[in-house]
């Protein structure tokens, strides 16, 4: 059986691309022909490119994108370089051509991340697989939407396709809902990450040349929050440690450098796995930052998203709360939450039922016929 996964592949976001290898690993060591359809998502791929003046029309955006450009202007052969050697791609599609691979797969998979958020991919329907056949099964796994709002801007006749699902599930409890509210039946599910164990992880990160001297904090930015790096470098000063900063946006490079961080944000999947995997304390402000951190078991803190509540925060707030850790929350300046030890075989008995549950879902959707 053949399976090709529609997801964010071309994203110069490391939680978005090892969810993506997570999941194509997992499905070929269950026995299935697996590979990631190389679909561009012109909406999530200019994000990380140069954009003239002329196309985002307004000054102040059109700086801050040619700052993500030149941040990320290194790490897209990196990122290029880690799929080739890890995870099989088919030739690339464009929304144009995408339909042409409905008839190459025995089943396709949309997920995970935010690829039902239409606010992330600019109302792209590909993501509701609008062009696969009635031959080809249709699963999501895991993917998000964002608020019941937000999900509706795809219009109710495209979300009324979703019925042609043979199975669908998401990977926080309010995205599960909104779903449901819509008469489609709709499973609580694990994010990829969790599909492939804590040894597989490290021997992926065992693929990086960096060999950075612990002990140090690793911060991991994807909002470049001022708070959580005023954090870190409360942290790094009463423990003595240094702080290796990766970011995502080009203010977190500057934020780093400003508190005296090492930066290392022009890094490989690879890269970044080893300083995670290596790191004393972990300091997020991300999704997968803490996905990573509760399966390699590390001390982590993580700084809800206090902009968008019910959207970044609902998939942690699922996650931490299947965790039992809700408490790793950063809550004042000085939290000295850093000193508590995190029980992880307690951590253990809790996600891992819900992680042979999310299996179970994903198996079984592929065993069945398709509707």
């Amino acid at each position: 059986m053949k399976i090709g996964i529609l997801t964010f592949q071309r994203a110069l976001n490391y939680g978005a691309v090892l969810q993506a290898y997570s999941l194509c690993s997992y499905l070929e060591s269950s026995g299935y022909e697996a590979e990631i359809i190389d679909y561009n998502c012109v909406a999530v791929s200019e994000k990380y490119e140069y954009t003239p003046l002329s196309r985002v029309g307004a000054l102040k955006p059109y700086i801050a994108r040619t700052g993500q450009a030149i941040l990320h202007k290194g790490n897209r052969a990196k990122f290029n370089r880690f799929l080739l050697n890890n995870v099989p791609m088919s030739s690339l599609y464009t929304r144009g051509t995408i339909g042409s691979s409905s008839e190459l797969y025995d089943a396709i998979v949309v997920g995970s991340d935010q690829v039902w958020n239409p606010s992330v991919t600019d109302v792209d329907t590909t993501y509701l697989l609008d062009f696969v056949s009635n031959k080809t099964k249709r699963i999501a796994y895991a993917p998000s939407l964002g608020t019941s709002d937000n999900f509706k801007k795809f219009g109710d006749d495209r979300i009324k396709n979703l019925k042609l699902f043979d199975a669908i599930s998401c990977r926080e409890e309010e995205g599960s809902k909104v779903l449901r509210d819509l008469g489609l039946p709709c499973e609580n599910v694990v994010d990829p990450v969790f599909l492939i164990n804590k040894e597989k992880w490290i021997d992926v990160s065992k693929q990086s040349i960096v060999r950075e001297k612990a002990p140090y904090i690793f911060i991991y930015s994807v909002r470049a929050s001022s708070t959580m790096f005023a954090y870190a470098k409360w942290l790094s000063t009463v423990t003595g440690y240094p702080v290796i900063s990766t970011n995502i946006m080009l203010q977190g490079d500057m934020l780093a450098a400003k508190n005296g961080f090492r930066i290392r944000s022009s890094i490989s999947p690879a890269d970044f796995l080893h300083y995670l995997s290596n790191a004393e304390c972990v300091v997020t402000d991300s999704f997968h930052g803490v996905s990573l951190s509760i399966i390699l078991q590390k001390r982590f803190i993580v700084e809800a998203d206090q902009r968008k509540q019910g959207n970044t925060n609902s998939r942690l707030d699922t996650l931490l709360n299947m965790c039992g850790l809700h408490n790793r929350y950063l809550k004042d300046p000085r939290d000295e939450i850093y000193k508590d030890k995190i029980d992880y075989s307690l951590v253990q008995e809790r996600i891992l039922p819900n992680i042979n549950r999310s299996k179970q879902y994903l198996l079984g959707a592929l065993a069945t016929e398709a509707m």
